[in-house]
């Protein structure tokens, strides 16, 4: 027969016993650690998304002819830089986001340089998702891969994709620069903030 004082000690035993795992899985799992991965997680596939969407191709390389030309090598429509050089050395810029070449073919012979290839934003991708932003914003978040609990935004100085924000939210923003081209032949460097909330 048990004594009624070894009852007491099983009962305490147990509790710390159950205190102790309790402090250990909470310590070893950090749920709030793991709640900031899924955010950073969420951030970072968005920020992939978004270059598949908005991203093109930018050749730049040096021509040295008697004229400014479209090499065979270039790949897309074709515009000559204002970066010209002397003594017939050209700078000639490519990418799908130039409506039509301005140069013709290259019929004569000609020397090219290093050929630099580089993935920057469009311009056009760019303001055809503000669009779509502001018009089908659900689609638009199922296509960049965000959560359908996640509410997002993406501010720079020319593209404004923002919503109203509730005081209550915990918002996590994340800042990116990329370069962007136009169709007129211009790249600029643009500051992007990407934010999410829920």
């Amino acid at each position: 027969m048990r004594k009624k004082g070894s009852a007491h000690l099983e009962i305490i035993l147990s509790f710390v016993i159950f205190v102790g795992f309790t402090a250990f899985l909470l310590s070893y799992l950090q749920p709030i650690r793991n709640a900031n991965v899924l955010e950073e997680s969420v951030l970072s596939g968005f920020e992939e998304h978004f270059w598949e969407k908005a991203g093109t191709v930018f050749e730049k390389v040096l021509l040295n002819s008697t004229a400014p030309c479209k090499p065979s090598e270039l790949s897309y429509n074709s515009l000559q830089s204002s970066e010209v050089l002397d003594n017939g050395f050209f700078y000639i810029i490519s990418s799908p986001e130039f409506d039509s070449s301005l140069l013709a073919s290259c019929n004569q012979s000609y020397k090219l340089g290093f050929l630099k290839n580089q993935t920057v934003l469009s311009n056009k991708s760019l303001s055809s998702m503000e669009s779509q932003y502001n018009s089908d914003y659900e689609s638009l978040k199922t296509e960049l891969g965000i959560p359908s609990v996640i509410d997002f935004a993406v501010i720079s100085d020319e593209y404004n994709m923002e919503r109203d924000i509730s005081s209550s939210s915990e918002v996590r923003a994340k800042e990116y620069s990329a370069l962007v081209v136009y169709s007129n032949g211009t790249i600029e460097t643009k500051s992007f903030i990407f934010k999410i909330w829920k």
